[in-house]
């Protein structure tokens, strides 16, 4: 079983071309801890938020995983989101995921 990310978009107003900003959550929070810094830059540009597996409501990893394997599971929803360019903001935990990106 693939580890469960949960997606939530605040999508920009339309005619902004901005990059899209990715926030990540840090430990025992999920993609609400940093929604007020969303909304507020929402006007600007879109807004990816992500419940790493075992936050948010999502189920837990059947194995623990290290920062590098969160890191690479993020990177997948990018991919999967084809979002492009991708300016990642992290809180704590969600910092060291950022750090970790390809």
């Amino acid at each position: 079983m693939a580890e469960e990310y949960r997606v939530f978009r605040m999508p920009k107003q339309p005619g902004i071309h901005r990059p899209t900003v990715q926030l990540l959550h840090g430990i025992a929070l999920s993609h609400r801890s940093p929604t007020r810094a969303g909304r507020l830059r929402a006007r600007r540009g879109d807004i990816i938020g992500i419940d790493l597996p075992g936050f948010g409501g999502t189920r837990r990893a059947k194995n623990l995983l290290s920062v590098e394997a969160y890191a690479a599971g993020i990177a997948g929803v990018l991919d999967r989101l084809e979002a492009d360019p991708v300016i990642t903001v992290g809180h704590s935990m969600g910092a060291q995921c950022a750090v970790e990106l390809p």
